[in-house]
């Protein structure tokens, strides 16, 4: 009652409209009856009218950092095409070996008979086919990084490789031409038509060959892991027990036998899991 003890007076209600959806929420709700919002700090007040636009939170959009696509080429979705391609390379690659190791016992031989000319011509020959071999090696890794980046430095190193080994062969015939300059300057005090090399230029070419051969054996090192890697690719140990016996210089035959038998074996297993129906 009032001090004048006339009729009680009834307290003005506020009212209350949630700021989602704006429908008119009792007064000690916690959770809009409409929308189901909480009502904690997301109210606002009325004299008895409702509000004509709810308050929408502002969203603050967050940026994510999505990888980009990858440059080059895209993965193919068929694996096996690529695996059979890549060993048919090294199948290609292990023949090349093979003619290579056969084309150098020749070499001894064309060296023992004193036949200059054809030592060359066999030299140059069994060099060629190092470097194809080389080149079926490395585009046998190459395809396969784009399933497996384990294959990724191999493909590197064997490039390294191949910049190497003309480089190297030439060093090599230039530090064969400064030996028999030298012991020829040794015999004869003035030898008619062939000028002494002197110190520097042999010191250049000394330390040329150093610098390539260091080149090339990280290269070969590469190459030996891309064979490594076969092996756990494919779970083979043979391309493993070929990887060991790769450099050996009598076991390489092995070796090259191992290669070209497992890569056919397995390129041939590939083949047939691919055109076998799948179940169901």
């Amino acid at each position: 009652m009032n001090q004048c003890g006339g009729t009680p007076v009834p307290a003005r209600v506020t009212a209350r409209f949630c700021s989602f959806c704006g429908q008119s929420i009792l007064p000690k709700a916690t959770v809009c009856t409409s929308c189901g919002a909480s009502l904690a700090g997301n109210v606002f007040q009325g004299g008895g009218q409702k509000a004509l636009e709810p308050s929408i939170p502002s969203v603050t959009p967050i940026r994510q950092n999505l990888p980009l696509p990858p440059l080059g080429r895209e993965k193919t979705s068929d694996d096996s095409a690529d695996d059979r391609y890549a060993l048919t390379r090294v199948t290609a690659a292990a023949i090349l070996g093979l003619l290579g190791v056969l084309v150098g016992l020749a070499a001894l031989f064309a060296l023992a008979s004193a036949s200059i000319v054809g030592l060359g011509i066999l030299i140059l020959v069994s060099a060629i086919l190092t470097f194809l071999e080389l080149i079926a090696f490395r585009g046998a890794f190459i395809t396969l990084e784009y399933h497996d980046p384990r294959f990724s430095n191999p493909a590197k190193l064997v490039l390294l490789l191949l910049a190497v080994v003309p480089l190297l062969l030439i060093t090599l015939v230039a530090f064969v031409w400064v030996v028999y300059q030298a012991g020829s300057c040794g015999r004869f005090s003035n030898p008619p038509g062939l000028p002494c090399t002197d110190q520097g230029t042999a010191l250049i070419v000394v330390a040329a060959l150093g610098v390539l051969g260091i080149a090339a054996f990280v290269g070969i090192l590469g190459l030996l892991i891309g064979i490594w890697r076969l092996g756990t690719r494919y779970n083979s140990a043979t391309f493993k027990l070929a990887a060991v016996l790769f450099p050996l210089p009598v076991l390489n035959v092995v070796a090259m036998i191992l290669l070209l038998v497992c890569a056919t074996s397995t390129r041939a297993r590939i083949a047939a899991e691919a055109s076998a129906p799948s179940p169901g």
